[in-house]
């Protein structure tokens, strides 16, 4: 577990880390929340190129991820799979031509892969730094390495 949890930031820096989770989180749940809405297998549209299978996979991850990931449970199976989803996601845009950042004055109904970006980013982070001393990681595997020194 080490390798998976080297180290969990404490103080103030544990309640930032909470607060990103939690908004991440949510977000992601509610990004694959209205996935399932729209039809968990055909939420792409009918002219998708995307398998129906896959696109009910990426709202199942996101679903489950942003649970895991606002909690901070098992954090790095949790963003490793939310950060495919999301690495998936600036690739489609970006191959399409889409912009990083939608401009409303040259394509207004354009789209644009900023956010997926700035997600994976997030993940990056939780993935590399950990879930902090505020996560049910903490609790179920760095307390044990606490006590045993």
């Amino acid at each position: 577990m080490r390798f998976f949890f080297p180290h969990f930031v404490g103080g103030m820096a544990a309640l930032v880390f909470l607060v990103l989770r939690l908004v991440v989180g949510a977000a992601f749940f509610f990004h694959g929340a209205h996935k399932f809405g729209q039809g968990a297998f055909s939420w792409m549209g009918p002219d998708a190129e995307m398998a129906g299978w896959i696109q009910f996979s990426v709202a199942l991850v996101e679903i489950a991820g942003g649970i895991m990931l606002g909690i901070g449970l098992l954090t790095p199976l949790a963003t490793v799979s939310l950060g495919c989803v999301m690495a998936g996601a600036v690739f489609m845009h970006a191959t399409n031509g889409d912009a990083f950042v939608k401009n409303i004055f040259v394509n207004p109904t354009g789209q644009s892969y900023e956010l997926a970006a700035v997600y994976l980013a997030v993940c990056l982070l939780f993935l590399i730094a950990g879930p902090g001393k505020l996560s049910c990681d903490y609790f179920m595997f760095g307390l044990k390495r606490v006590d045993a020194k």
